[in-house]
């Protein structure tokens, strides 16, 4: 598309206008390649100022507007233009390269049309597409750096991608963040996750709260604060590298 934007009317005037966004007040609905997304820019949006993204991939059945309604808020408090990807699995939860592809793809978009601040960017994964972005950023550590994934499952599937993949790229400032309950199925499934990533040399942690089956943290901005500070914390050393 190429148009830079001047502010959250501007450019939506001016992309609807070539038929590829319709707009909802500050919500943006854009179409990008074979994908559609939601896309919201936080208050008091400058473009003159480079802004981190927040891209959020649901699960089967997941809409991006389930996904817009827990994270607008929240993007909105921490300063972050929020994507949310529109039908990234299908019913089976199968993950191809083609669904890899279409985060690289609306990354790229974000790239032509706002300031991007990669390096505090975070690409977040629920249930089944937590799997996705963690192969996501592992196939593509240059477009995504850094990972949250809530409850996925840690398969052969998965472990086949990061074994061909991690090796020859550099991870150096990436993070991985796993987030999974007491006692969830998901729970062993991402220990194993987390230790191939460790010994892969890869940044990771994982976190796990008692009593929560299959759902958001209660104290969600607590978990995404902490994640903000871990994310800074890879930049600043980056700046002083």
């Amino acid at each position: 598309m190429g148009i830079r934007p001047w502010f959250v009317g501007v450019i939506a005037f001016l992309v609807v206008a070539s038929g590829l966004v319709a707009q909802d007040d500050k919500l943006l609905h854009v179409a990008v390649g074979t994908k559609t997304a939601l896309v919201s820019c936080p208050p008091k949006y400058n473009p003159l100022r480079r802004y981190p993204f927040m891209m959020v991939v649901g699960g089967v059945r997941q809409t991006a507007m389930d996904s817009y309604r827990v994270w607008q808020p929240i993007a909105a408090d921490m300063g972050y233009i929020l994507v949310c990807p529109s039908g990234n699995l299908d019913e089976r939860g199968k993950i191809t390269d083609d669904e890899r592809q279409s985060l690289v793809t609306l990354r790229n978009y974000l790239d032509r049309n706002f300031r991007v601040d990669a390096s505090t960017s975070l690409l977040i994964g629920i249930a089944g597409g937590a799997n996705l972005a963690v192969e996501t950023a592992v196939v593509y550590p240059r477009k995504f750096r850094n990972v949250i994934a809530f409850y996925g499952f840690f398969n052969t599937k998965l472990e086949s991608v990061l074994l061909a993949n991690t090796k020859g790229r550099e991870y150096l400032y990436s993070e991985f963040i796993l987030v999974t309950s007491d006692g969830d199925p998901s729970q062993n499934s991402l220990t194993r996750l987390n230790d191939m990533l460790q010994d892969l040399g890869l940044q990771s942690e994982l976190i796990v709260y008692p009593d929560m089956l299959q759902g958001y943290p209660p104290d969600l901005r607590a978990v995404m604060s902490r994640v903000r500070v871990k994310v800074a914390e890879n930049a600043k050393k980056e700046m002083n590298h």
